[in-house]
């Protein structure tokens, strides 16, 4: 027979043992098009955070906008392996020899996976930022902000027209399982 309060604790731990939907990987097959859309909208926060990251260029003709987003040392550094890798690979391109095409070849694969990595380890860096402040110290934040600008009208962009760039299948209407 058991005890008043081994009863309740066999309960608990039961429920704690159950499988839960969280405990399980995420698996979604997308469509190759829906693939290829959200992996643009990463590229272009990519870009953006590079691009953000370089000293402004006094001589551009263009008025320069200056975010508040704060870059963290990982974001930093994985900037720094990406603009390293991805220099090491357009080198590799413009020195190739048709005699050492095998190793260039291998070479130029070790290489795309270093810049792969990087892009990676920026993106989880990015994600990752504690926010000590400003929300705005973000540079996703920061991103977004600048996806929501509409340069022709010089306004944000109305919500339909805003989330057609996270959504690419859902015509500006966002998906209900992902909201």
């Amino acid at each position: 027979m058991l005890s008043p309060l081994e009863s309740p604790r066999i309960r608990i731990n039961s429920f704690l043992q159950r499988p839960r939907v969280w405990d399980r990987p995420i698996f979604i097959e997308l469509k190759p098009s829906t693939y290829r859309a959200y992996r643009q909208v990463w590229q272009r926060l990519v870009c953006f955070a590079y691009r953000a990251s370089q000293p402004a260029d006094p001589e551009a003709e263009s008025a320069t906008v200056t975010l508040r987003h704060q870059y963290t040392t990982a974001q930093l550094a994985a900037l720094d392996a990406m603009e390293l890798a991805a220099t090491e690979l357009l080198r590799g391109h413009s020195d190739q020899h048709p005699v050492e095409h095998d190793a260039t070849e291998v070479a130029t694969l070790a290489v795309q996976e270093q810049l792969d990595r990087a892009c990676l380890d920026l993106a989880i860096a990015l994600l990752d930022h504690p926010l000590k402040g400003d929300l705005f110290e973000s540079v996703l934040v920061g991103f977004l902000a600048v996806l929501g600008v509409n340069a022709e009208n010089q306004t944000f962009r109305d919500p339909y027209g805003y989330t057609s760039y996270l959504y690419p299948t859902g015509g500006g209407r966002p998906r209900p399982w992902l909201v």
